[in-house]
């Protein structure tokens, strides 16, 4: 059985079981956003305590502020009328593993045809992760296009324990 077929066949289960009801609001509930890693191992609604209708997430490498996640916090807020962020980012994260030359090099061995080079992307690699949820936590906070009464908090997430940890003064 492929993949496909796979996630087609656990799609049928879950329709026959289909915990929600057709009302389901798609605003967050507990009016909170998350961005977080799109890490595998993480399963930020658990960690968090959240469960489905309760937040918006938003999950990109590294969990980084990015352009298109600060759009998406933006309808969060805005729109959809999440009142706190949570920056989650992780420990043993890939973006950790890599730098900035590094990705370019990887994708460069390979040969790789792109419409704009690699190295006019920002990756956003990590260096020391503590530092990086404090500058990813002000740049969400000094965001024009979200409102200053938004609290914006900042954690580090242990994918060994599952640990939430405050990162200070990101909080």
């Amino acid at each position: 059985m492929s993949e496909l077929e796979k996630v087609l066949a656990a799609n049928a289960e879950y329709v026959d079981a289909y915990p929600y009801p057709e009302d389901l609001p798609h605003r967050p509930t507990r009016k909170i956003a998350v961005l977080t890693c799109m890490d595998c191992r993480l399963e930020p609604d658990n960690a968090l305590g959240l469960a489905v209708p309760e937040a918006n997430y938003i999950r990109n490498a590294g969990g980084r502020a990015s352009d298109d996640a600060l759009r998406s916090l933006v309808v969060s807020t805005r729109l959809l009328g999440a009142e706190e962020i949570f920056v989650v980012q992780h420990l043993d994260c890939g973006m950790s593993g890599t730098t900035q030359a590094g990705i370019v090099e990887v994708l460069a061995r390979e040969n790789l045809t792109l419409e704009a080079p690699a190295s006019m992307v920002d990756w956003l690699t990590i260096g020391d992760p503590e530092a990086t949820v404090r500058a990813d936590v002000e740049i969400i906070r000094n965001y024009p296009l979200l409102s200053a009464d938004v609290a914006v908090h900042g954690f580090l997430l242990d994918p060994k324990t599952g640990a939430l940890l405050p990162v200070t003064d990101a909080d």
